[in-house]
């Protein structure tokens, strides 16, 4: 059983594949059909893996979140995906390379779009806070 309000009690092996599977899952079914998206779940597992565990994955993870949107009717924030995945990059995490290769076509396609769905769960937010939140948890990982 995979106790999704407290990560800390998630294998730490396991745990940003179970984040990647909450954010995919609006496409993603267990093999009984049910939808397995879960944005609080990714939200707090990302904040887990950089606050408490200070892993270089969780820098990656909220990029990788904030360049596609927590959820696909929500607006990324490209400019603190940015400085996160250059932050994992530094760091050694090899897929941030990636994201970030393609991020300029990603930004040019997404330039002209913007959300008009309301927010009522804070996912915006989250996305937007992002941007005076990196500076502190960038600098957890080079300070220490």
């Amino acid at each position: 059983m995979i106790d999704q309000k407290e990560c800390k009690h998630i294998d730490p092996a396991v745990l940003p594949g179970l984040i990647l599977a909450a954010y995919t899952g609006e496409e993603t079914r267990t093999t009984g059909g049910e939808n397995i998206a879960n944005p609080p779940f990714v939200i707090r597992g990302i904040n887990y893996l950089i606050t408490e565990r200070q892993d270089p994955v969780g820098l990656f993870l909220k990029g990788f979140v904030l360049k596609y949107g927590i959820s696909i009717q929500f607006a990324p924030n490209l400019d603190a995906a940015e400085k996160y995945l250059q932050s994992a990059q530094s760091l050694g995490v090899g897929s941030a390379s990636i994201e970030l290769e393609y991020l300029h076509n990603h930004r040019r396609a997404l330039s002209k779009i913007e959300s008009i769905h309301t927010d009522s769960n804070r996912y915006d937010e989250w996305a937007i806070k992002a941007t005076s939140a990196i500076t502190a948890e960038i600098s957890a990982f080079t300070d220490g």
